[in-house]
């Protein structure tokens, strides 16, 4: 396993322009994913706010319809995710209310593998693993080159691209170590799993706890990445 990047921005509460703070969205028509990572973005920001969700009335819509349904007066809360988020904005019909800026790991990026594959073929998925962070290094120093295929094939252009990426951050292999370790924040991927798992389950998204996240972290390739 390995923790590649995390959302810091780039999923994000929308609102009609008119409200001011989470706690107004009480009582407003409100857009979410139920059962996503945006529907547990959506209820950190009520806990944020001091708002039950008994308050909120939520229509089940993907991320795309929801910022549709916002844009057109239909709804006045929608969770999205980039480019949506700032089309939303773009067009006035749209402001950030909360995001996964405000909780830094919350919404990760994680590569996982199947333990079969594991065990069949460690050397492939180590190899995997360093064309990963040899494909980030080369990045880094070649915007130039990979700005413009990036942005093709997310459908925008490369100025629009280019704030989209401030919304994620990507992580280097030390970073990403260290997001395996206990911790008290969202960083920490072992907390964050705990929460989230103990969240989903209040919800009733889940009908019993997850296993430990530790039990699922393998992380030798990464270290070895590091020593390398």
């Amino acid at each position: 396993m390995a923790y590649t990047d995390m959302s810091l921005g780039a999923d994000a509460i929308v609102v009609n322009p008119s409200i001011k703070s989470i706690g107004e969205i009480a009582g407003k028509r409100t857009s979410v994913e139920v059962g996503t990572v945006g529907h547990l973005l959506f209820l950190k920001a009520l806990e944020k706010g001091g708002i039950t969700k008994d308050k909120v009335a939520v229509v089940n819509q993907s991320a795309d319809a929801a910022i549709a349904s916002l844009i057109a007066n239909r709804t006045d809360v929608a969770y999205a995710y980039e480019p949506f988020v700032s089309q939303a904005v773009a067009s006035g019909k749209g402001k950030v209310i909360f995001s996964s800026k405000d909780i830094p790991g919350l919404v990760p990026d994680l590569m996982v593998v199947q333990q079969s594959a594991l065990d069949r073929q460690p050397e492939s998925i180590q190899k995997m693993l360093d064309v990963w962070y040899k494909t980030l290094a080369y990045r880094q120093t070649n915007m130039d080159e990979v700005l413009p295929i990036e942005a093709k094939q997310a459908g925008v252009s490369v100025k629009d691209y280019q704030s989209l990426l401030t919304g994620f951050k990507w992580l280097t292999p030390t970073e990403a170590s260290a997001m395996f370790q206990p911790g008290t924040t969202a960083q920490s991927l072992v907390f964050n799993a705990e929460d989230v798992s103990s969240l989903m389950l209040k919800e009733k998204l889940i009908t019993k706890p997850l296993p430990p996240i530790t039990e699922l972290i393998d992380d030798r390739f990464l270290k070895k990445t590091i020593t390398q």
